[in-house]
């Protein structure tokens, strides 16, 4: 299988020993429990997922489609509440949003807030993705940006100034959608 442009930017920044790789269009829940995910400090999934706003519990990230059944396998807020995560930085690249929230005073999207309370110090989504990867160029700037720094927010707000001045106003889209979120 080939490896995607994403991944390969975020590859290509971070090697060395303990790099863990996950990825395939045939991932199953029982990869969100091993230990390589689980211990990871740095989890980048470009898989498509949906947040729900209306009703949480029916958002999810689409896996592959099951052995013994048709259509697609989706992880389900509840598969990751029953996780516990040591990671910095979880990012969510390919994320659309549907729904409208119940009350005025929601403040995170609810499956932003399950892998944070499962122990993720801060999730990265990537909201206006339209279920497409996220742009290469963006993510290349902001992982590069991260491994000089360590700093999440820092990096993300450098790489969206670098992304405007060089852009000016076109790629709203492609920079305006990545929303950070920390515990």
């Amino acid at each position: 299988m080939e490896t995607s442009s994403e991944i390969r930017a975020v590859t290509d920044i971070f090697v060395g020993p303990g790099l863990q790789i996950i990825q395939g269009v045939a991932l199953l829940p029982d990869e969100f429990r091993s230990p390589d995910f689980l211990q990871a400090n740095l989890i980048h999934l470009s898989m498509p997922g949906i947040i729900n706003l209306k009703y949480p519990n029916d958002s999810g990230l689409e896996l592959s489609e099951g052995e013994y059944e048709p259509g697609r396998v989706v992880l389900k807020p509840k598969a990751i509440r029953a996780q516990k995560l040591s990671a910095g930085m979880l990012f969510l690249s390919s994320t659309r949003i549907t729904g409208s929230p119940l009350s005025e005073f929601s403040s995170q999207p609810g499956f932003v807030s399950d892998f944070l309370d499962t122990g993720a110090d801060s999730v990265l989504v990537n909201f206006w993705s339209g279920g497409a990867e996220s742009d290469e160029g963006f993510i290349t700037d902001f992982y590069r940006t991260l491994q000089a720094s360590g700093d999440i927010a820092a990096s993300l707000h450098e790489s969206r100034l670098r992304y405007l001045r060089k852009n000016r106003l076109d790629g709203l889209y492609d920079w305006a959608g990545y929303q950070l979120y920390i515990r």
